[in-house]
C-alpha cells in the first residue's frame, strides 16, 4: 500500500509492453481493471497507452469506457492524467483520439 503522503503516481503502462532498464514492463487491460489497487489519496498519475499487449493482443470494443471507468474507481481524487499513447494501430488510434490540448474533467464520459 502507498503512504498517505503520495500524491503522485506513474508510470502505468496499459495495453503495451516496453522496455525499461531491460525489463519488459506493461499490463494488459484486463489485469489493470482487476487488479490495480484502489488508492484514495493520488491526484495524478502517469499513463502509456499501447494498441495491444501479449495477453490481450487488441482492445475490446468498450475498452475505452472500460478503462475510464477503472481510472474513476481506482484513483477516486484523480485530478491529472499525463498520457502517451503509441498509436501503431488505425483501430486504436481511432479509440483514443482526443484533440491536442483538451481538458476534461475527470469522470467526464467522452
Amino acid at each position: 500500500m502507498l503512504p498517505a503522503t503520495v500524491r503522485r503516481i506513474g508510470t502505468l503502462v496499459v495495453m503495451d509492453e516496453i522496455f525499461y532498464y531491460s525489463r519488459k514492463v506493461g499490463m494488459s487491460l484486463s489485469l489493470f481493471v482487476h487488479t490495480f489497487p484502489i488508492v484514495k489519496h493520488v491526484t495524478e498519475v502517469k499513463l502509456i497507452l499501447g494498441p495491444g499487449h501479449y495477453e490481450e493482443p487488441s482492445w475490446p470494443a468498450d475498452g475505452a469506457h472500460s478503462f475510464v471507468a477503472a481510472l474513476n474507481e481506482k484513483l477516486p481524487k484523480l485530478e491529472c492524467v499525463r498520457m502517451k499513447a503509441h498509436l501503431g494501430d488505425p483501430a486504436f488510434r481511432a479509440a483514443v483520439y482526443v484533440p491536442r490540448r483538451v481538458t476534461l474533467p475527470v469522470g467526464t464520459d467522452v
